[in-house]
């Protein structure tokens, strides 16, 4: 379960009832005490946010080149972080989303606001660690010569996608949780699979390959995966420093757009039984 994020900035003060009504202002002050926190109460502090995908990724390259050395490829470890990163974000934003309104219910039950504002401050503070996080890929970007492109600038689209996308995950998780208590252990069912259904440890050209052309329907059917279109466009313009498919991120983002839609919608609709629940 997520921790109850404090009503108050620990530095200034300010009480929530002080600061101003509009959502975005509100998730963005939350966002920056769960970061102020997060990072106090730990001795290793900012460090965590590079050390934890480090060690995934260590383990992950070890498993690809070792394990099954048939499916290393060069830029290896590069290959695997540009997927583990974003999929780390994304875990990480709704896991700690999901539970942001069985987290706070003193907080829904004191105060009058946009509950969608505490999903959202979840977000932002993973998008925040994410980005952080970016300094691991320049790291191996140098050890394995990858030169730089102006490609790197579709990056903040990228985000942008990915951020709406796990918005509306977010609030179908946090308003699911409220009246479904095994939510937390399905969901991590859900995204272990998913993980390891999406390409993140091999490419889409993998999947092309192995389909028989007969059963093309499957490959289609396949790339539908947000996750199938975000990894891939993280490698073409980090690694290949190619434009990413444009196409399949107006998907993404369409179908990001559908779920945030439908999740803000429930929260308004259950925003008076919500606090009850709880």
């Amino acid at each position: 379960m997520a921790q109850s994020i404090i009503a108050f900035d620990p530095h200034s003060g300010t009480s929530v009832r002080a600061l101003p009504n509009n959502c975005f202002q509100l998730a963005r002050f939350l966002a920056k005490v769960r970061l102020t926190l997060w990072v106090r109460d730990r001795w290793l502090g900012l460090w965590w946010w590079l050390l934890q995908p480090m060690a995934m990724g260590a383990t992950y390259v070890f498993m690809v080149r070792y394990a099954f050395p048939g499916g290393a490829r060069p830029f290896h470890a590069l290959f695997i972080m540009c997927a583990l990163l974003p999929w780390t974000c994304f875990i990480a934003a709704t896991n700690q989303a999901g539970a942001s309104f069985v987290g706070n219910k003193n907080l829904l039950k004191s105060f009058r606001f946009n509950y969608i504002a505490l999903p959202l401050a979840e977000v932002m503070a993973a998008t925040f660690r994410f980005a952080c996080s970016f300094i691991v890929l320049g790291i191996l970007m140098l050890y394995y010569q990858v030169a730089p492109t102006l490609h790197l600038l579709w990056i903040p689209l990228l985000l942008a996608v990915q951020f709406i996308f796990m918005l509306g995950v977010s609030n179908l998780l946090a308003v699911s949780q409220v009246f479904i208590q095994d939510t937390p252990n399905a969901w991590q069912v859900v995204s272990r699979i998913w993980f390891y259904a999406s390409p993140s440890l091999y490419g889409l050209d993998r999947i092309s390959e192995r389909i028989p052309a007969d059963y093309r329907y499957i490959y289609n059917i396949y790339i539908l995966n947000p996750f199938a279109t975000l990894f891939t466009a993280y490698r073409d313009v980090v690694i290949y420093g190619r434009q990413p498919d444009l196409w399949m991120l107006g998907y993404v983002t369409l179908l990001g757009s559908v779920v945030l839609a439908v999740a803000m919608l429930l929260v308004r609709r259950l925003h008076g039984v919500l606090p009850m629940h709880v």
